[in-house]
């Protein structure tokens, strides 16, 4: 980096941005911490910084976070890597119903989720096909899966404290490859059409104002689901996005865009506006 740390010089850093993902080598993720916490100190401007990222580095914390935030999820345990005998007597005590989802607590895209859809199946399973789900860190989640009303799932953007746009995609399914799919990856041109721009109810963006208050996050997104069958109040959160910059929706490819955005919206050209006003904000006091 070429900044000074010791002494009395300070770092000569504007601003920080956080463009490292959630889902980057825990190498990658210990110097990015290390940086942001050092322009911190030194009163540089940083988004979506230390604490943003530690809110959605790992699944465990995004639903300690939405536990805070009184934000229902499907049911989970956090559970640390063992073989599959006790990972059954966990979910039993833990009351969890079939079928059971094992994510890995660190990654993205998908990668590594296990699904089991019986006691049967978790009982007879490999350690190797369990060794997938615990990745880099050991510790996974035991969660029940849902099935989303119509396979669709919602997706929120959220920046300076507000409601960016929002889509409803196709869900993820359990073995593919999270970056082609919509609700995955907003970037793959070919998947993101099967997104429907959408407005959500205000209770919903009201909730996630307040997760994006709670982790201290500049930008980022909150996807939920509602189950097959039940009303708008019983939404589930499944999964945050609020470390670094995710891929927004092209408005040229999602479909109805023109019914809910304006016509010139552009959520990169409103991103770049907003950092740009935080850096004068912060130059000029």
């Amino acid at each position: 980096l070429g900044a000074s740390v010791a002494g009395t010089s300070p770092l000569k850093w504007n601003a920080l941005l956080n463009l490292v993902s959630d889902a980057a080598s825990p190498e990658i993720q210990r110097r990015l911490i290390a940086a942001m916490r050092a322009a911190e100190a030194a009163g540089a401007l940083v988004m979506n910084g230390a604490s943003a990222h530690a809110a959605s580095a790992g699944k465990v914390a995004q639903h300690a976070l939405l536990n805070l935030a009184g934000l229902r999820a499907p049911a989970t345990i956090a559970v640390s890597e063992a073989p599959a005998a006790d990972l059954l007597r966990a979910a039993t005590a833990a009351g969890l119903r079939y079928p059971l989802l094992l994510k890995p607590n660190a990654g993205g895209f998908g990668n590594g989720i296990a699904s089991f859809a019986s006691e049967a199946e978790l009982r007879s399973a490999s350690a190797e096909r369990l060794r997938g789900a615990f990745g880099i860190d050991g510790l996974a989640l035991l969660q029940e899966q849902v099935a989303p009303d119509s396979g669709l799932v919602g997706r929120i953007w959220l920046l300076g404290g507000e409601v960016l746009c929002a889509v409803r995609a196709p869900a993820m399914e359990i073995g593919s490859d999270g970056a082609s799919t919509p609700s995955g990856c907003m970037a793959n041109l070919k998947t993101a059409v099967a997104a429907v721009a959408w407005d959500p109810p205000p209770c919903v963006k009201k909730e996630v104002r307040r997760i994006a208050e709670l982790a201290g996050a500049s930008w980022g997104s909150v996807e939920l689901l509602w189950p097959q069958g039940a009303d708008q109040e019983q939404r589930l959160y499944f999964d945050l996005n609020l470390s670094c910059i995710s891929t927004m929706p092209d408005t040229l490819v999602v479909s109805d865009s023109n019914k809910i955005w304006e016509e010139d919206f552009d959520p990169y050209t409103a991103l770049a506006r907003f950092v740009i006003c935080k850096v004068v904000e912060k130059s000029s006091a």
